[in-house]
């Protein structure tokens, strides 16, 4: 179930300052509605049980579960952000935040605190764990189950009926057609090497 904006209440994004915040603060000021910012480090010593969080912490994987995990054991509201232009068929859960033009086929479902830049497409069927997160262009094939507090870069394809287990990072452009069971970073990339002189 999503957590619909209202312009009464009071969201919060858990992040530092960086251009994820940025995007979503200027979505959201769009449509009329007020996020503010607070530093990872201050939410876990404060937090307000009346205030709708969402967790945008990206760059350190063990922080973005410290978030979730707070998140959760204090029952804390989460909110989700969903552009207008995405095409969401599948449920999401709160506290997730899906870019512009992002197709998330029937019968899939994105758990919370999930984050979905722009561009990528979600297949049929589909599971999503909690707290991972996609860079553009991303294509998960229908099928597919993908752990929590994955990571996929950029153009990362899964091909369908792929099982990932939680803690994996995908590299760019890369290719996954196996399932993956131990957490890790994995890459079907060659070494970049120069392969020519002008």
């Amino acid at each position: 179930m999503i957590t619909l904006l209202d312009k009464k209440s009071s969201y919060v994004a858990i992040s530092y300052n960086t251009a994820t915040f940025d995007d979503l603060k200027g979505f959201m000021l769009a449509e009329g509605v007020q996020v503010k910012r607070q530093e990872p480090a201050d939410f876990a010593q404060q937090y307000d049980i009346e205030t709708s969080y969402i967790n945008l912490v990206v760059t350190d994987s063990a922080e973005r579960k410290y978030v979730s995990d707070l998140l959760d054991r204090e029952k804390l509201k989460r909110f989700s952000y969903i552009h207008s232009s995405s095409v969401i068929s599948g449920t999401v859960e709160p506290g997730c935040f899906i870019y512009p033009c992002v197709v998330l086929y029937a019968g899939s479902a994105i758990s919370c605190d999930v984050i979905v830049h722009a561009s990528c497409a979600i297949g049929h069927r589909c599971f999503i764990g909690q707290g991972s997160f996609f860079s553009g262009a991303v294509v998960i094939g229908g099928s597919s189950i993908i752990g929590k507090f994955n990571k996929y870069m950029i153009g990362s394809i899964v091909h369908d009926k792929v099982s990932i287990c939680d803690n994996v990072t995908i590299g760019a452009n890369s290719v996954v057609r196996k399932n993956i069971t131990e957490p890790g970073v994995y890459s079907s990339l060659q070494k970049f090497k120069k392969i020519s002189t002008r």
